[in-house]
């Protein structure tokens, strides 16, 4: 919303699971959008969805953010790193960076969130771990002196500009809502 603050619109997030499982409720609120933006991996799901009943769903990419490369960069080599991701799907997407950004890092031990005890297991070996956006229940679990970030994505700058060009063109003027969902 911020980045497309001059054209005046309305950002609701929403994520796939509230779509999936609460889409009824939902609705009223889907039915005002002039369009649902989401994640490239999610955008099939999405308009599976709401396509074509309800509004066009678009993607928009997203880049690791500069805080999250400056603090994976900040990692040392001798430092034992552990993952933790929301979502399967995405453990591929951290392994890549941290590897891309981390310099020689050894490799990581990774979790998913829903594998509680295998996280705290975990978060006893490691001295940095990196967690992914939707697993911050895993800052509850480890013990005070870890160093810990959310590995945080911000959207393209390519991306919101085809997105701002497809608003300006189709949407403004509509008086509707633009919902995001993740």
């Amino acid at each position: 919303e911020a980045l497309l603050e001059d054209l005046n619109i309305q950002v609701v997030p929403m994520t796939l699971t509230d779509l999936v499982t609460r889409l009824p409720e939902m609705l009223p609120v889907i039915k005002t959008a002039s369009l649902a933006v989401t994640v490239p991996q999610r955008l099939q799901d999405v308009r599976a969805i709401l396509e074509p009943e309800h509004c066009r769903v678009v993607a928009i990419a997203f880049d690791l953010s500069h805080e999250s490369i400056q603090q994976l960069s900040a990692i040392s080599p001798d430092q034992k790193v552990g993952i933790v991701s929301t979502y399967p799907e995405y453990v591929h997407t951290m392994v890549n960076e941290l590897a891309a950004h981390g310099l020689m890092i050894n490799t990581p031990l990774i979790a998913l969130i829903a594998q509680e005890q295998k996280v705290k297991e975990m978060l006893n070996e490691i001295d940095v771990l990196v967690y992914a956006t939707g697993s911050s229940i895993v800052r509850e679990w480890a013990p005070r002196d870890l160093i810990m970030f959310e590995f945080l994505h911000t959207p393209s700058p390519e991306s919101v500009n085809r997105l701002r060009a497809l608003i300006e063109r189709d949407i403004i003027g509509t008086n509707k809502s633009l919902k995001t969902l993740e």
